[in-house]
């Protein structure tokens, strides 16, 4: 609803739909209209509408946050993360475009565009000589689509790339309720060596028994438990209870959001093999994430020798 009116029935009208449409998008009883809203609307239906365009153009971008090895401090793999060059709000991370994305008939088009980018970026490492497994956030809305798996499979196909230097990644929500064609493209996926990985671990209303009847290779321990691990003894067992789930699973484990040396070592003495986030390196561009693969291969090959203690189901490796 709206405290202020506005001067007719129309705007009245206009800013209690707006409100609407913003508690259902919060998921929350009601809204309160205010003019930020109608500014957060008119964008949206601008971002809504210039979607298509921006798919085809080229304007939708991925930077890499890589994952580094906890001992040793190697990059052993990465994540792509989408970006919306815009020509009037510049450059927009996911916050700003997901939810239109989710609900656009793009969806499928956005999807298998991340997925190319994504293989491209570990086909030119690849020519470089390093083995870089990459994941690809995969929205829901193109896993139900029929033809979803053999877009990617053809991209892995025609790029040369190796299946198994692929993730893709689906957030907890998402494996809540598989459709069978979801269940299908993954099934098809993952037996041509796609792996998946389990994203926001421990936030959603998370059902062991998906863990038990999909194939699942990696899970990552939401940043906001690792935020408060160290400060918070409940956070702290939370991030314990998904290492030991792993460990128990066979699977591979990532912590997200490590900010802080205290946390990476935490994590690293209750078994957590790999983490991201600012401690290590923001998402890059791709020549900048480029640049830091090789740096960082020239420096873990002057450094000692490590024992991983518990090493990722991927690393990392040059084939030079």
């Amino acid at each position: 609803f709206s405290t202020t009116s506005g001067r007719d029935g129309p705007t009245l009208l206009r800013h209690a739909d707006i409100a609407m449409y913003d508690a259902k998008r919060q998921s929350v009883a009601h809204r309160v209209f205010d003019d930020s809203l109608e500014q957060s609307s008119t964008m949206q239906l601008s971002l809504s509408a210039a979607l298509p365009d921006a798919i085809e153009s080229g304007r939708l971008l991925l930077h890499f946050q890589p994952k580094f090895d906890l001992s040793s401090r190697r990059i052993v793999g990465a994540e792509g993360l989408a970006r919306w060059d815009h020509p009037e709000f510049g450059l927009l991370t996911p916050a700003a475009f997901l939810d239109i994305v989710l609900v656009s008939e793009s969806s499928l088009d956005f999807a298998v565009g991340t997925i190319a980018k994504t293989v491209d970026m570990i086909s030119a490492l690849a020519d470089r000589g390093f083995d870089v497994p990459i994941a690809a956030n995969v929205a829901l809305g193109a896993l139900r689509t029929i033809d979803f798996a053999d877009q990617v499979l053809e991209i892995l196909d025609r790029t040369g790339v190796s299946p198994d230097r692929l993730v893709i990644e689906l957030t907890e929500t998402d494996i809540q309720l598989p459709s069978p064609n979801m269940l299908a493209a993954l099934g098809r996926l993952t037996e041509a060596g796609v792996d998946v990985s389990i994203d926001d671990f421990g936030t959603g209303h998370s059902s062991l028994e998906r863990l038990r009847t999909m194939q699942v290779d990696e899970l990552k321990i939401d940043r906001s438990f690792v935020n408060g691990m160290t400060e918070n003894d409940i956070d702290r067992e939370l991030v314990r209870s998904v290492v030991d789930l792993g460990h128990s699973l066979g699977v591979g484990l990532v912590a997200e959001g490590v900010e802080t040396e205290g946390q990476a070592a935490a994590l690293l003495d209750m078994g957590c093999p790999v983490a991201q986030g600012y401690l290590f390196a923001r998402p890059l561009p791709p020549d900048e994430f480029t640049a830091l693969v090789v740096a960082n291969a020239a420096e873990s090959k002057r450094a000692p020798s490590v024992e991983h203690r518990n090493p990722t189901r991927s690393l990392l490796t040059s084939r030079r």
